[in-house]
């Protein structure tokens, strides 16, 4: 495809006044100039009619794509009647308390010809010396059932909690799709436990089960302490708990995740200071050694992101922003579609992920700081996040969102790389890189470091053939 003309000279203007003694000189675009087609042209300079890509130079190459936009021209372009400008021009006006600005920053995964079916997320930059000196990212999307108008994809409408139905429904959508569709993950129930709670058919009915050695689909909890001791199986009440386990004096991150096995239609749950008796030295070192096992064999991990403690619970209130869209009225502003308008979704994926923002003073959440975790997470085949904005999906296939702007990008895995992936192959780099990363996170007590790392070596030495990982 050969470069539109405006966007030759422009680059040639800029070369010029950034280097002029560059061997890269007006002559370098007179051949592109000359092998100009009226059909490559853009009906729009401005927004490149959303059709900007890397091959043909129309964008620019960063950590991912992006295309600048001198905001008075966008004002220009939306005045004259390009319908893409006028719609861009809206959702940054109706986010946008101070109109000091500068540019707006167009980007997307691949390249805008091939993005129909992902949000179009917008970063929006100041004049130097106004009160607003951070740029505010939002994200444009069309909903679900919307057809197709303007090249802008389609993405999730956040609920306002995760505690309810429309909620269950997704992520026991994600667990079947991925139980019938995802070789790559495994469908093999592992052996149970040394203990599981039984979930019953209320939580008053929950036990503490000894198993067997039978093989029956059981999920893990992930979770954070906190500095707050939770209820624990001791050696003085483990009788009582086979029992019965009264709801009453459990933790509500640990009621919240009964209720979700059951949902699931799981009758087995594992949680560590239930499972592990906590003052019998010898079962904590011999079931610590297993955690590792028991994470990987679970049919599904729940991860409390948004826990800092066991008090809170797996279903935070969101903030209102992350799930109440501006809507674009397509027949008020003249265009050919209404379009959604939001902040863009703020999460800390392991991976880069163009769908989403994380900024400096939003914490990744309290389970990303530790060191047990990064095993837990690392080893399990399926996780089901409960984050302060939204539930994630992560398992070995695709990674998945309640908004849907991430485009089932995968995260990054030291013990699974996929291919492709920044990740290193070798297998020694990837253990270095495993014990870099654990050897930055937190632990209530020193003594657990190697303990947190005894799964990640087994499935190394597994790997490698090499007894060293078990030194």
């Amino acid at each position: 495809m050969a470069l539109p003309a405006a966007f030759v000279l422009e680059q040639a203007y800029k070369s010029l006044r950034e280097d002029p003694f560059s061997p890269w000189t007006i002559s370098a675009f007179y051949d592109a100039l000359n092998q100009q087609e009226p059909s490559s042209m853009f009906r729009c300079h401005v927004c490149l009619d959303l059709r900007g890509s890397l091959a043909d130079g129309t964008i620019k190459r960063t950590s991912y794509p992006t295309h600048d936009i001198v905001y008075r021209n966008l004002i220009a372009t939306s005045k004259s009647g390009c319908s893409i400008c006028r719609t861009l021009h809206c959702a940054v006006v109706a986010f946008c308390q101070n109109l000091d600005i500068r540019n707006v920053c167009l980007s997307w995964s691949e390249t805008l010809r091939d993005r129909e079916d992902s949000p179009l997320n917008v970063d929006i930059y100041y004049d130097p010396g106004t009160a607003f000196n951070d740029p505010q990212h939002i994200q444009l999307y069309r909903e679900q059932e919307s057809p197709v108008t303007l090249p802008i994809g389609r993405a999730g409408t956040v609920l306002p909690n995760s505690n309810s139905e429309l909620s269950r429904i997704l992520y026991k959508k994600w667990l079947a799709n991925c139980l019938n569709n995802h070789d790559a993950c495994g469908h093999r129930s592992g052996p149970l436990p040394t203990r599981t709670i039984f979930v019953g058919s209320k939580i008053s009915a929950s036990c503490l089960h000894a198993s067997q050695g039978e093989s029956k689909p059981y999920v893990a909890l992930s979770h954070c302490w906190g500095g707050i001791v939770p209820f624990r199986t001791m050696r003085s009440n483990i009788e009582e708990l086979k029992a019965q386990i009264s709801a009453d004096k459990l933790p509500r991150t640990f009621t919240d995740a009964i209720r979700i096995t059951k949902e699931l239609g799981c009758d087995y749950l594992w949680i560590d200071s239930l499972c592990i008796i906590q003052d019998d030295a010898a079962d904590w070192q011999k079931e610590s050694a297993r955690m590792g096992s028991y994470y990987s064999n679970a049919i599904l991990t729940i991860a409390a992101d948004c826990a800092s403690n066991g008090r809170d619970g797996c279903f935070a209130p969101r903030e209102k922003h992350s799930y109440t869209p501006f809507r674009i009225h397509g027949d008020e502003y003249g265009i050919p579609a209404s379009i959604l308008v939001r902040q863009t979704p703020r999460r800390h994926p392991n991976e880069h992920d163009p769908g989403h923002v994380f900024g400096p003073d939003d914490p990744p959440g309290w389970l990303c700081e530790r060191a047990w975790i990064y095993q837990e997470w690392a080893l399990s085949r399926r996780i089901l996040h409960f984050t302060k904005n939204e539930l994630v999906w992560e398992c070995d296939t695709v990674e998945e969102c309640e908004c849907q702007a991430g485009g089932g990008w995968r995260p990054q895995n030291y013990l699974r790389p996929r291919k492709g992936s920044r990740c290193p192959t070798d297998p020694y780099a990837r253990w270095r890189g495993m014990v870099q990363e654990l050897a930055q996170r937190n632990l209530t007590y020193h003594t657990d470091r190697l303990p947190a790392l005894a799964g990640l070596a087994e499935l190394m030495k597994r790997e490698t053939n090499d007894e060293e990982h078990q030194k």
